[in-house]
């Protein structure tokens, strides 16, 4: 039972692997540059300020797996909760984006249209819920 995460990890990434029927590729990412550009604008953000507070992460929008490479959705919780560090992560189309912190940001950059849609910041009332 010692090696079950690794096991599980293993798993994971067998799973994930390309398919050649799937218009979506696993490794899929943002660019650097256009995370950069995104990072200098929240740190303007009133609700965000300090960006080394935050986790950051960044991710192609891919509804129904169809990838769009003008969509990045936008993800950052408060450093420091369940262990999660600050710093900036581009992760592939396929990680998992759960909205679980007190304090968070979210939204959709459109490329299109160099605009940052559905954008919430604050506390996360969904947090504040009884189970």
């Amino acid at each position: 039972m010692r090696n079950l995460p690794a096991i599980a990890l293993l798993l994971f990434a067998c799973a994930c692997r390309d398919d050649p029927a799937w218009p979506v590729r696993f490794a899929d990412k943002p660019p650097l540059a256009t995370v950069r550009m995104l990072e200098a604008r929240l740190a303007r953000e009133p609700c965000v300020g300090a960006l080394n507070r935050w986790s950051r992460r960044y991710k192609y929008w891919a509804p129904g797996g169809r990838l769009d490479k003008q969509t990045i959705v936008i993800k950052l919780e408060e450093a420091g909760q369940d262990g999660r560090p600050a710093g900036v992560s581009i992760e592939p189309v396929y990680a998992v984006a759960e909205i679980d912190h007190p304090q968070f940001a979210f939204g959709v950059y459109d490329a299109r249209r160099q605009v940052i849609r559905f954008w919430r910041c604050g506390s996360n009332p969904r947090r504040d819920l009884p189970i």
